[in-house]
């Protein structure tokens, strides 16, 4: 396995957490093994050959009892989207008064997947 280089993952699809050696060449997984269940191995292929996670942060409110509220990504994102996921955030206003699990920001660098809001927010004096 010329090339290939081992990577120690702890599986979180159970409270087991198996310790996991993954042996990969670039993001091209060649052997998983430590894990108890296939649950663990479909983990760690996944984990190395296409990271998703998903988002959560917050948003400026205007006219809001809070200055910010609380959102999360409808799904998991790839995991190199984040950083500018979390920019494009960073730079985001949305109007009180808000509902729960409102879309905030549709189709999210076009992966489908929106921005909602985890909490209701209502205006301020209201």
């Amino acid at each position: 396995m010329s090339g290939a280089k081992e990577h120690i993952l702890t599986c979180i699809n159970c409270p087991m957490g198996c310790t996991i050696t993954v042996k990969a060449k670039g993001s091209k997984v060649l052997s998983v093994d430590g894990n108890e269940c296939k649950a663990g191995e479909k983990y760690a292929i996944l984990e190395m050959e296409h990271p998703m996670r998903i988002l959560t942060s917050t948003v400026k409110v205007k006219n809001g009892i809070l200055s910010r509220i609380p959102v999360r990504s409808s799904a998991e994102l790839p995991k190199g989207n984040i950083r500018e996921c979390v920019r494009l955030l960073n730079d985001l206003e949305v109007n009180a008064p808000i509902d729960i699990h409102s879309p905030v920001l549709k189709d999210l660098l076009g992966t489908g997947v929106d921005i909602i809001t985890t909490r209701s927010m209502e205006r301020d004096g209201e």
